[in-house]
């Protein structure tokens, strides 16, 4: 490996290990605990309602598996840039005196511009990536809220739920809502 890909790699590698340890661990364990006491507290207000979210958690698990994968395919592919742009100028920088020898500055602007491209181009797949699994789990979880909503108001004409509880599950879901968004977000 290159000196450039190396000092890259260990410098967004640390980033990503110190990150991942201060935030992203506590919020993944937050999102855990909100969400495991919002399910519980759901299907002690009716079980009818929490079963039919059930419906919903295979095609969130589903999205988030494959979006994860792309979403850390990306960074990979993101750390690569990276450490190219990093050689690149590793090497520029080095051999200054050698580029100016043989009045190559624009040659070496051109390498240097065509890595920063690489970089860009990586980082508009990744917003992309990213754009479409939040867009997929927010309106997965949109699809959920209104098709509880809509058995639920059904329960309560039907006089098996009052109002009081089908606006405590309702809040209940959006909490525990929340926490899935935090935690697909956790796991990509």
């Amino acid at each position: 490996h290159k000196v450039g890909d190396l000092i890259s790699r260990l410098g967004s590698d640390a980033y990503v290990v110190s990150r991942s340890m201060t935030q992203k661990v506590s919020d993944g364990f937050k999102a855990l605990i909100c969400g495991g006491v919002g399910v519980g507290m759901m299907v002690s207000i009716s079980p009818a309602l929490s079963c039919l979210l059930l419906l919903f958690t295979p095609p969130v698990l589903f999205s988030s598996s494959i979006f994860g994968k792309r979403i850390r395919n990306n960074s990979t592919d993101l750390q690569e840039a990276t450490g190219l742009l990093t050689r690149v100028s590793e090497e520029q920088l080095i051999g200054v005196r050698t580029v100016q020898a043989f009045v190559a500055e624009q040659k070496e602007i051109h390498r240097y511009n065509d890595a920063i491209k690489g970089i860009f181009n990586v980082g508009k797949k990744a917003a992309f990536t990213s754009a479409k699994f939040f867009t997929v789990t927010s309106g997965l979880g949109d699809m959920s809220f209104l098709v509880v909503l809509g058995y639920g108001s059904y329960l309560v004409l039907q006089g098996t739920l009052s109002i009081g509880d089908l606006t405590a599950f309702m809040l209940y879901t959006e909490y525990t809502g929340t926490s899935v968004f935090g935690l697909t977000s956790f796991y990509s």
